[in-house]
């Protein structure tokens, strides 16, 4: 009977060990495959969110996760710095990132928070109970990150763990060369940006050479500045040196009623200089985002173009703020005050770029040419 009874337990633990086998071959054939398939539909596309898409919907089958993200970060942003999500699939991740992701995007290694009840960190939402986060790697830095969520505690079985890693580097590879066919792109727009702006430029200069009215070359000059740059109102101010005052002369973009009331107000130029200052310039431009703004004087007279939309979950820190401000004094070759060209309203709600402050910079040096031009000529005459 003992003999019968082992031989028994034999069976039964060979049948066992077998359908282990049979159940742990089978999930790494899965596994496998799922793989070969992100392989080949990655090498398809060069578009971070489907390329994000992917391999998200594919990690969740994998690892049995209930939900997550995986996201990329500005890789120009220096790695001290605060990352900025650029793309991001599933969950919306927190702005700005947690500090649990910080630490697993600057580590570079797998972080696993195995029960979230005994963590001290902040649950991602109700009904999580583990997460597992692994960093893309690109270059030697980190680019993006994978975060898995799981309703389980222990959620994330260990076996999966290679197979996730082997998505992370193939999600790294196709992504750096999608970001480098993005750059591409870029360059060649910054490329072609800069022949238009050199064309309007070239335009500008017979402009002031002709026998047009001052206000009719400003008019030009503002049309350049909307080719140039995403910004689409532009105002352009006349210094009256008795006064001391500038005077709206020539606004595109704008309604007929604000126009209106924007030209029915003359601006002291004392009142403006106050706000000239280092932490602000960028050249001859000055940037001031309403967050960081001095206190502005009651003379300072200004009309907000854009409609409000801090309480808008999309807004970010890189948007432009509707009381942003934008200027560039005009001054003569002895530095005195000649007039001030302001912009708003971008096109791309952004806050400028380095592109758009050098389009500027050699606009308003067109602008103050003129002006100079039409003033000496106008004191010739005289």
């Amino acid at each position: 009977v003992a003999t019968a009874a082992g031989q028994l337990a034999g069976v039964v633990e060979q049948s066992y060990l077998s359908d282990q086998t049979d159940e742990t071959l089978r999930q790494r054939v899965e596994q496998l495959t799922a793989l070969t398939r992100v392989s080949r539909e990655l090498s398809t596309s060069r578009d971070p969110d489907n390329l994000l898409r992917i391999v998200y919907d594919e990690l969740l089958k994998i690892a049995d996760a209930t939900c997550g993200t995986i996201l990329l970060i500005d890789y120009k942003v220096l790695e001290d710095q605060n990352p900025i999500v650029r793309y991001s699939h599933g969950d919306v991740p927190p702005d700005p990132l947690s500090p649990e992701m910080v630490t697993a995007l600057r580590s570079s290694e797998v972080v696993t928070f195995n029960n979230l009840s005994e963590s001290t960190i902040t649950k991602p939402h109700e009904n999580v109970a583990s997460v597992l986060m692994v960093p893309i790697r690109y270059q030697m830095r980190s680019v993006g990150l994978i975060l898995l969520h799981s309703s389980s505690p222990d959620g994330f079985n260990p076996n999966v763990l290679d197979v996730i890693l082997s998505l992370a580097a193939q999600a790294a590879i196709a992504l750096g060369d999608a970001y480098l066919y993005e750059e591409q792109q870029f360059q060649e727009h910054l490329l072609h940006h800069k022949l238009r702006l050199m064309d309007g430029l070239y335009d500008l200069s017979q402009a002031i050479r002709t026998n047009r009215s001052l206000p009719e070359i400003l008019e030009e000059v503002a049309f350049g500045i909307r080719e140039a740059t995403p910004f689409q109102v532009v105002v352009i101010s006349l210094y009256e040196p008795r006064q001391a005052v500038l005077r709206r002369t020539v606004g595109v973009g704008l309604e007929t009623e604000v126009w209106e009331e924007l030209k029915s107000h003359l601006q002291s130029w004392a009142s403006l200089t106050p706000l000239f200052q280092k932490e602000f310039q960028v050249g001859s431009v000055y940037y001031i985002p309403t967050d960081k703004s001095p206190v502005i004087s009651n003379d300072i007279h200004t009309v907000t173009i854009l409609p409000e939309n801090k309480d808008d979950q999309e807004f970010k820190a890189s948007a432009w703020d509707p009381d942003d401000l934008l200027f560039i004094p005009l001054l003569s070759d002895q530095g005195q005050p000649v007039g001030l060209i302001s912009v708003d309203a971008p096109a791309d709600g952004a806050k400028p770029d380095k592109t758009s402050f050098e389009a500027l910079q050699m606009l308003s040096a067109q602008a103050c040419l003129a002006i100079e031009t039409w003033q000496h000529i106008s004191d010739r005459d005289a």
